[in-house]
Protein backbone atom coordinates (compact mmCIF):
# COMPACT_ATOMS: atom_id res chain seq x y z
CA UNK A 1 0.00 0.00 0.00
CA UNK A 2 1.47 3.33 -0.80
CA UNK A 3 2.06 5.84 1.91
CA UNK A 4 0.18 8.86 2.68
CA UNK A 5 1.69 11.90 1.32
CA UNK A 6 0.88 14.52 4.69
CA UNK A 7 0.64 17.84 2.92
CA UNK A 8 1.12 20.78 4.44
CA UNK A 9 1.84 24.86 4.12
CA UNK A 10 5.14 25.74 5.27
CA UNK A 11 7.98 23.67 6.47
CA UNK A 12 10.60 25.67 8.62
CA UNK A 13 14.28 24.31 8.73
CA UNK A 14 15.69 25.82 12.86
CA UNK A 15 13.09 26.50 15.40
CA UNK A 16 15.25 29.00 17.26
CA UNK A 17 13.88 32.71 17.98
CA UNK A 18 12.67 33.44 14.55
CA UNK A 19 11.67 29.96 13.25
CA UNK A 20 9.74 29.47 16.34
CA UNK A 21 8.38 33.07 16.08
CA UNK A 22 7.38 32.45 12.57
CA UNK A 23 5.85 29.21 13.04
CA UNK A 24 3.67 30.27 15.81
CA UNK A 25 2.46 33.78 13.43
CA UNK A 26 1.50 31.09 10.95
CA UNK A 27 -0.24 28.72 13.18
CA UNK A 28 -2.49 31.76 13.98
CA UNK A 29 -3.01 32.46 10.43
CA UNK A 30 -4.61 29.16 10.12
CA UNK A 31 -1.42 27.37 8.42
CA UNK A 32 0.00 23.71 8.89
CA UNK A 33 3.57 24.54 9.89
CA UNK A 34 6.27 22.00 9.99
CA UNK A 35 9.31 23.34 12.15
CA UNK A 36 12.38 20.89 11.96
CA UNK A 37 15.36 20.89 14.93
CA UNK A 38 18.27 19.58 14.59
CA UNK A 39 18.80 19.08 18.09
CA UNK A 40 16.33 17.10 20.68
CA UNK A 41 13.62 19.38 22.19
CA UNK A 42 14.37 18.65 25.90
CA UNK A 43 14.70 21.39 28.33
CA UNK A 44 18.62 21.34 28.05
CA UNK A 45 18.92 21.14 24.56
CA UNK A 46 18.60 24.87 24.68
CA UNK A 47 20.77 26.50 27.62
CA UNK A 48 21.36 29.89 25.99
CA UNK A 49 22.34 32.23 28.16
CA UNK A 50 22.55 35.55 26.25
CA UNK A 51 20.33 38.45 26.31
CA UNK A 52 18.30 39.69 23.60
CA UNK A 53 17.75 43.11 22.79
CA UNK A 54 14.37 43.59 21.82
CA UNK A 55 13.27 47.05 19.85
CA UNK A 56 9.92 48.36 20.11
CA UNK A 57 8.65 47.06 16.45
CA UNK A 58 9.93 43.65 17.49
CA UNK A 59 7.66 43.95 20.74
CA UNK A 60 5.12 44.90 19.25
CA UNK A 61 5.64 41.52 17.10
CA UNK A 62 5.26 39.52 19.98
CA UNK A 63 2.56 41.31 21.83
CA UNK A 64 0.35 40.43 18.30
CA UNK A 65 1.05 37.16 18.48
CA UNK A 66 0.55 36.70 22.55
CA UNK A 67 3.75 36.02 23.65
CA UNK A 68 4.64 38.97 25.42
CA UNK A 69 2.15 39.35 28.21
CA UNK A 70 3.80 35.53 28.89
CA UNK A 71 7.09 37.75 29.19
CA UNK A 72 5.93 39.23 32.18
CA UNK A 73 8.43 40.34 34.79
CA UNK A 74 11.11 38.57 33.05
CA UNK A 75 12.12 41.73 30.77
CA UNK A 76 13.82 44.61 31.30
CA UNK A 77 12.84 47.92 29.62
CA UNK A 78 15.35 50.24 28.45
CA UNK A 79 15.12 53.90 28.89
CA UNK A 80 17.74 55.42 27.80
CA UNK A 81 20.61 54.66 25.50
CA UNK A 82 23.94 56.22 26.03
CA UNK A 83 26.64 56.29 22.80
CA UNK A 84 30.27 57.41 23.34
CA UNK A 85 33.49 57.08 21.68
CA UNK A 86 37.21 57.59 22.46
CA UNK A 87 36.90 60.68 19.88
CA UNK A 88 34.43 62.76 21.66
CA UNK A 89 33.92 63.42 25.27
CA UNK A 90 30.93 64.10 25.46
CA UNK A 91 27.99 61.35 25.28
CA UNK A 92 25.23 61.29 22.85
CA UNK A 93 22.32 60.50 25.08
CA UNK A 94 18.64 59.42 23.41
CA UNK A 95 15.27 59.28 25.27
CA UNK A 96 11.99 58.51 24.44
CA UNK A 97 8.32 58.55 26.23
CA UNK A 98 7.83 55.28 25.68
CA UNK A 99 10.18 52.39 26.80
CA UNK A 100 13.52 52.29 23.79
CA UNK A 101 13.17 48.82 23.71
CA UNK A 102 13.43 45.59 26.12
CA UNK A 103 16.13 43.29 27.23
CA UNK A 104 15.38 39.45 27.83
CA UNK A 105 16.71 36.20 28.22
CA UNK A 106 16.76 34.46 24.78
CA UNK A 107 15.80 30.84 27.05
CA UNK A 108 12.72 32.58 28.36
CA UNK A 109 11.16 33.24 25.07
CA UNK A 110 12.42 30.05 23.66
CA UNK A 111 10.61 27.86 26.20
CA UNK A 112 7.54 29.49 26.31
CA UNK A 113 7.76 29.02 21.97
CA UNK A 114 8.97 25.75 21.89
CA UNK A 115 5.77 24.87 24.21
CA UNK A 116 3.25 26.18 21.98
CA UNK A 117 5.19 24.00 19.25
CA UNK A 118 4.98 21.11 20.84
CA UNK A 119 1.35 21.66 22.11
CA UNK A 120 0.77 21.86 18.05
CA UNK A 121 2.70 19.22 17.38
CA UNK A 122 4.22 21.41 15.03
CA UNK A 123 7.81 20.66 15.47
CA UNK A 124 10.39 17.58 15.36
CA UNK A 125 13.51 17.30 17.26
CA UNK A 126 16.99 15.25 16.35
CA UNK A 127 16.15 15.66 12.48
CA UNK A 128 18.42 17.20 10.09
CA UNK A 129 17.75 18.39 6.77
CA UNK A 130 20.66 18.81 3.60
CA UNK A 131 19.93 21.94 1.59
CA UNK A 132 20.06 20.08 -1.74
CA UNK A 133 16.83 17.45 -0.37
CA UNK A 134 14.69 20.83 0.10
CA UNK A 135 12.71 21.60 -2.67
CA UNK A 136 8.84 22.82 -2.57
CA UNK A 137 6.02 21.03 -3.97
CA UNK A 138 7.88 17.46 -4.15
CA UNK A 139 7.63 14.82 -2.22
CA UNK A 140 10.47 14.01 0.20
CA UNK A 141 10.68 11.84 3.49
CA UNK A 142 11.07 13.27 7.13
CA UNK A 143 11.37 9.96 9.30
CA UNK A 144 10.12 7.37 7.06
CA UNK A 145 6.71 9.47 6.39
CA UNK A 146 6.44 11.49 2.85
CA UNK A 147 5.49 14.87 2.76
CA UNK A 148 5.35 17.56 0.22
CA UNK A 149 5.28 21.51 1.60
CA UNK A 150 3.96 24.71 -0.75
CA UNK A 151 7.10 26.62 0.96
CA UNK A 152 10.36 25.60 2.57
CA UNK A 153 11.83 28.56 5.06
CA UNK A 154 15.63 28.08 5.77
CA UNK A 155 16.13 29.70 9.54
CA UNK A 156 19.17 27.26 10.73
CA UNK A 157 21.59 29.88 10.32
CA UNK A 158 25.29 29.14 10.11
CA UNK A 159 24.96 25.63 9.76
CA UNK A 160 23.40 25.75 5.81
CA UNK A 161 25.27 28.94 5.05
CA UNK A 162 28.05 26.45 4.99
CA UNK A 163 26.75 24.23 2.86
CA UNK A 164 26.37 27.27 0.01
CA UNK A 165 29.21 28.20 -2.79
CA UNK A 166 30.99 31.24 -1.45
CA UNK A 167 29.43 33.04 -4.76
CA UNK A 168 26.26 33.41 -3.15
CA UNK A 169 27.66 36.04 -0.45
CA UNK A 170 28.83 39.57 -0.09
CA UNK A 171 31.27 39.04 2.96
CA UNK A 172 32.59 41.51 5.75
CA UNK A 173 35.03 42.04 7.79
CA UNK A 174 35.37 38.70 9.29
CA UNK A 175 38.53 39.87 11.47
CA UNK A 176 36.59 40.42 14.79
CA UNK A 177 35.54 38.34 17.37
CA UNK A 178 32.53 38.67 19.71
CA UNK A 179 33.22 38.44 23.75
CA UNK A 180 29.42 37.78 25.27
CA UNK A 181 29.03 37.69 29.47
CA UNK A 182 27.93 39.05 32.34
CA UNK A 183 28.60 41.47 35.47
CA UNK A 184 27.20 42.10 38.97
CA UNK A 185 27.61 45.82 39.74
CA UNK A 186 27.43 48.21 42.98
CA UNK A 187 25.14 51.04 41.79
CA UNK A 188 20.88 50.83 40.03
CA UNK A 189 21.66 50.16 36.01
CA UNK A 190 18.65 52.69 35.91
CA UNK A 191 17.50 50.96 33.32
CA UNK A 192 20.19 52.94 30.38
CA UNK A 193 21.98 50.89 27.75
CA UNK A 194 25.74 51.99 26.62
CA UNK A 195 27.02 52.10 23.43
CA UNK A 196 31.69 52.78 24.02
CA UNK A 197 33.42 52.98 21.00
CA UNK A 198 37.03 52.25 22.72
CA UNK A 199 40.24 52.25 20.27
CA UNK A 200 39.95 48.53 20.05
CA UNK A 201 36.49 47.91 19.27
CA UNK A 202 32.73 48.61 19.89
CA UNK A 203 31.76 47.85 23.51
CA UNK A 204 28.16 47.50 24.53
CA UNK A 205 26.66 46.94 27.86
CA UNK A 206 22.77 46.32 28.77
CA UNK A 207 20.65 46.30 31.49
CA UNK A 208 19.76 42.54 32.20
CA UNK A 209 16.37 41.26 34.10
CA UNK A 210 17.41 40.63 37.40
CA UNK A 211 15.08 41.75 40.70
CA UNK A 212 18.07 43.94 42.01
CA UNK A 213 18.57 46.24 39.13
CA UNK A 214 22.20 45.28 39.72
CA UNK A 215 23.17 42.75 36.89
CA UNK A 216 23.87 43.66 33.48
CA UNK A 217 25.39 41.82 30.09
CA UNK A 218 28.25 42.61 27.73
CA UNK A 219 29.19 42.37 24.44
CA UNK A 220 32.57 43.27 23.49
CA UNK A 221 33.32 42.84 19.45
CA UNK A 222 37.53 43.37 18.74
CA UNK A 223 40.14 42.21 16.86
CA UNK A 224 42.28 41.21 20.25
CA UNK A 225 42.55 38.18 22.52
CA UNK A 226 40.29 38.46 25.24
CA UNK A 227 40.92 37.16 28.68
CA UNK A 228 38.41 37.62 31.57
CA UNK A 229 41.00 39.69 33.43
CA UNK A 230 40.92 42.12 30.75
CA UNK A 231 37.48 42.19 30.35
CA UNK A 232 37.01 43.21 33.43
CA UNK A 233 39.39 45.44 33.08
CA UNK A 234 38.39 47.33 30.31
CA UNK A 235 34.26 47.64 31.77
CA UNK A 236 36.18 49.03 34.88
CA UNK A 237 37.62 51.71 32.95
CA UNK A 238 34.97 52.96 30.65
CA UNK A 239 31.73 52.26 33.51
CA UNK A 240 33.68 52.43 36.92
CA UNK A 241 31.80 55.97 37.50
CA UNK A 242 28.05 54.67 36.05
CA UNK A 243 27.77 51.00 37.92
CA UNK A 244 30.51 51.12 40.53
CA UNK A 245 32.74 48.48 41.68
CA UNK A 246 31.83 45.35 39.46
CA UNK A 247 31.92 41.38 39.98
CA UNK A 248 32.37 39.90 36.30
CA UNK A 249 30.29 36.48 35.61
CA UNK A 250 33.56 33.32 35.51
CA UNK A 251 31.94 32.50 31.73
CA UNK A 252 32.71 34.05 28.76
CA UNK A 253 31.06 33.59 25.61
CA UNK A 254 33.04 34.01 22.68
CA UNK A 255 31.91 33.51 18.73
CA UNK A 256 33.69 34.83 15.40
CA UNK A 257 31.65 37.90 13.57
CA UNK A 258 31.28 36.71 9.97
CA UNK A 259 29.42 39.52 8.41
CA UNK A 260 27.05 38.10 5.21
CA UNK A 261 24.46 38.96 2.48
CA UNK A 262 23.23 35.84 0.90
CA UNK A 263 21.59 36.00 -2.66
CA UNK A 264 19.73 32.71 -3.12
CA UNK A 265 20.32 33.20 -7.14
CA UNK A 266 20.06 29.54 -9.01
CA UNK A 267 19.77 26.44 -7.33
CA UNK A 268 18.27 27.81 -4.40
CA UNK A 269 16.41 30.26 -5.63
CA UNK A 270 12.41 28.00 -4.47
CA UNK A 271 13.46 28.45 -0.81
CA UNK A 272 12.95 31.48 1.88
CA UNK A 273 16.35 32.54 4.14
CA UNK A 274 15.38 34.85 6.75
CA UNK A 275 17.18 35.82 9.77
CA UNK A 276 20.74 34.60 9.86
CA UNK A 277 20.43 32.32 7.15
CA UNK A 278 20.03 35.46 5.05
CA UNK A 279 22.46 38.12 6.69
CA UNK A 280 25.21 38.13 9.64
CA UNK A 281 25.84 41.67 10.50
CA UNK A 282 28.67 42.74 13.23
CA UNK A 283 27.16 43.28 16.62
CA UNK A 284 28.08 46.91 16.38
CA UNK A 285 24.17 47.63 16.32
CA UNK A 286 22.25 45.00 17.76
CA UNK A 287 19.82 44.91 15.21
CA UNK A 288 20.42 41.28 13.66
CA UNK A 289 17.30 39.87 15.37
CA UNK A 290 15.22 42.45 15.17
CA UNK A 291 15.88 42.48 11.20
CA UNK A 292 14.89 38.62 11.47
CA UNK A 293 11.03 39.86 12.97
CA UNK A 294 11.19 42.27 10.25
CA UNK A 295 11.63 39.07 7.43
CA UNK A 296 8.73 37.23 9.27
CA UNK A 297 6.75 40.75 9.35
CA UNK A 298 7.41 41.08 5.59
CA UNK A 299 6.35 37.45 4.84
CA UNK A 300 2.88 37.70 6.50
CA UNK A 301 2.55 41.02 4.83
CA UNK A 302 3.19 38.89 1.45
CA UNK A 303 0.46 36.75 2.66
CA UNK A 304 -1.89 39.04 2.59
CA UNK A 305 -1.86 39.99 -0.74
CA UNK A 306 -0.24 36.60 -2.41
CA UNK A 307 -0.42 33.00 -1.67
CA UNK A 308 2.07 30.81 -1.24
CA UNK A 309 2.28 28.78 -4.59
CA UNK A 310 1.92 32.29 -6.54
CA UNK A 311 5.05 31.59 -9.21
CA UNK A 312 7.18 35.11 -8.17
CA UNK A 313 5.99 34.97 -4.09
CA UNK A 314 9.91 34.90 -3.45
CA UNK A 315 11.16 37.25 -5.63
CA UNK A 316 8.65 39.87 -4.22
CA UNK A 317 9.75 38.90 -0.66
CA UNK A 318 13.46 39.29 -1.37
CA UNK A 319 12.77 42.87 -3.17
CA UNK A 320 11.19 43.86 -0.16
CA UNK A 321 14.05 42.87 2.02
CA UNK A 322 17.14 43.62 0.17
CA UNK A 323 17.29 47.18 0.90
CA UNK A 324 17.44 47.56 4.10
CA UNK A 325 19.37 44.39 4.72
CA UNK A 326 21.72 46.06 2.24
CA UNK A 327 21.59 49.28 4.05
CA UNK A 328 22.47 47.36 7.85
CA UNK A 329 25.64 45.30 6.65
CA UNK A 330 27.45 48.48 4.99
CA UNK A 331 26.50 50.66 7.89
CA UNK A 332 27.43 48.32 10.49
CA UNK A 333 30.71 47.67 8.47
CA UNK A 334 31.58 51.43 7.73
CA UNK A 335 31.14 52.35 11.58
CA UNK A 336 32.91 49.71 12.70
CA UNK A 337 36.02 50.44 9.82
CA UNK A 338 35.67 54.18 10.89
CA UNK A 339 37.03 53.59 14.28
CA UNK A 340 39.01 50.12 13.61
CA UNK A 341 41.36 51.91 11.59
CA UNK A 342 42.06 54.79 13.78
CA UNK A 343 43.71 57.07 11.47
CA UNK A 344 43.39 60.99 11.22
CA UNK A 345 40.98 61.01 8.60
CA UNK A 346 38.78 57.95 10.01
CA UNK A 347 38.92 59.53 13.64
CA UNK A 348 37.75 62.89 12.16
CA UNK A 349 34.63 61.29 10.23
CA UNK A 350 33.98 59.83 13.26
CA UNK A 351 34.04 62.44 15.39
CA UNK A 352 32.05 64.84 13.25
CA UNK A 353 29.18 62.10 12.59
CA UNK A 354 28.65 62.26 16.32
CA UNK A 355 28.71 65.55 16.78
CA UNK A 356 26.14 65.82 13.57
CA UNK A 357 23.69 63.18 15.60
CA UNK A 358 24.41 65.47 18.39
CA UNK A 359 22.97 68.82 17.18
CA UNK A 360 20.29 68.43 14.17
CA UNK A 361 17.46 66.79 16.41
CA UNK A 362 15.64 66.03 13.27
CA UNK A 363 18.58 63.38 12.56
CA UNK A 364 18.66 61.93 15.88
CA UNK A 365 14.91 61.13 15.88
CA UNK A 366 15.17 59.26 12.18
CA UNK A 367 18.49 57.50 13.95
CA UNK A 368 16.57 56.27 17.02
CA UNK A 369 13.25 55.60 15.01
CA UNK A 370 15.29 53.08 12.69
CA UNK A 371 16.35 51.49 15.97
CA UNK A 372 13.33 51.25 17.30
CA UNK A 373 12.39 49.64 14.34
CA UNK A 374 9.52 52.34 13.73
CA UNK A 375 10.56 54.06 10.69
CA UNK A 376 8.10 53.77 7.91
CA UNK A 377 10.77 54.91 5.30
CA UNK A 378 11.64 51.42 5.46
CA UNK A 379 8.88 49.40 6.34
Amino acid sequence: MKNKILKYDCLIIGSGLLGSLLAISLIKKQYKVLVLEKEGLSDGAFSDQRTLAVNANSRNFLKSIDLWDKLNKKHVDIGQISIKTYLNKDELIFKEQDAMGSVIFNKELLSIAHKILIKEKSIMGNTFMHLDQLQSDKNFKIKNKDYVFKKIIIMGGKQFINQVDTNHFIKGDDSHKAYVGFFNHQKNHQNIAYENFTKNGPLAILPAPHKTNKYSTFIYSTQDTVSSNSMKKLIDKNFSKSHGKINLAKNIFSYPITPYLFNPKNKYHDLIFMGDSFRSIHPVAGQGWNLGIKDIQSFLNLLETKSLNSENFNSIYYSRRKFESYLYFSFTEIINKTFQLNTPLSNFFGAVSLKTLKRLSFLRSLFIRQAMGINKILN
